[in-house]
């Protein structure tokens, strides 16, 4: 189904807590990549559908 105003599309990533804090230890390469995600998520969703997904 197409996206309506009263019924967004929905974009579900599921990322980590780590992609938001400072890491603790050897885990940059994962907190990096998390980040990456939540970063993604947030910007891909208006040129995917015009603006009537949400992100949270």
């Amino acid at each position: 189904m197409a996206p309506a105003d009263d019924d967004p599309a929905r974009i579900v990533n599921v990322g980590s807590i780590d992609g938001l804090t400072v890491p603790v230890g050897p885990t940059c390469v994962y907190c990096a990549s998390k980040a990456v995600l939540h970063h993604l998520t947030r910007h891909a969703v208006i040129p995917v559908d015009g603006g009537l997904a949400t992100s949270r």
